[in-house]
């Protein structure tokens, strides 16, 4: 797969098998993964209770990437049901979720696109080549903004973003392009963020 391809890819088994080889797969980039595809998934689930258990568990699964320490409720989970995503390995839980949707028919088709794109979302071109932040770009605004924007899920502010990042020079198409996206679905972990908050 080229990166041409990957920006078009709807192969979410053959992108994880490049995005867990990347520099930028660490334990928190790839539990973010999981917790983005697992909250999107929930609500779509036909049980009630399902639907409110499985976001339940994909917050747990965003806290254990963003605090780096494992959630107890989500070791014990794991522990009762062998749910590989709860499990100690990050890589083998991408992998198996962004597998998974192939095998759920008809109900799986917007799963297995909602997963390229949240690979996409977290990992950008990264399976390619280098993606961190022009130093020149990181201005008090822009990182002001980067920062509220992840502490608050206030991903309606990206399209401001991407305006004071111009003000600050960027003319990478690629990073204003998916700041400007509309009725992007963007996530904790997104890698323009992260770029711009020194976050790996």
């Amino acid at each position: 797969m080229t990166e041409d391809e990957w920006w078009e890819s709807f192969d979410p088994k053959a992108m994880a098998a490049l995005a867990v080889a990347s520099p930028r797969a660490t334990e928190r980039v790839l539990r973010l993964y999981l917790a983005a595809f697992w909250a999107w998934q929930a609500p779509r689930l036909r049980q009630t209770g399902g639907r409110a258990e499985l976001a339940a568990r994909a917050a747990l699964i965003e806290r254990w990437g963003d605090d780096g320490t494992a959630p107890s409720e989500a070791l014990e989970i794991y522990a009762a049901t062998r749910v590989v995503f709860f499990g100690p390995d990050a890589k083998e839980a991408v992998t198996a979720t962004a597998g998974a949707p192939a095998g759920w028919g008809v109900r799986g088709k917007p799963a297995i696109r909602a997963a390229a794109h949240f690979l996409r979302e977290l990992f950008g071109p990264w399976p390619f080549r280098d993606a961190t932040a022009d130093p020149e770009w990181l201005t008090s605004t822009v990182v002001a903004l980067a920062k509220g924007i992840y502490e608050d899920r206030a991903f309606d502010r990206m399209p401001i973003l991407a305006d004071a990042l111009q003000d600050a020079g960027c003319d990478d198409a690629l990073v204003l392009d998916h700041c400007r996206q509309k009725k992007a679905r963007h996530a904790r972990g997104c890698w323009v963020l992260d770029a711009l908050l020194q976050k790996g």
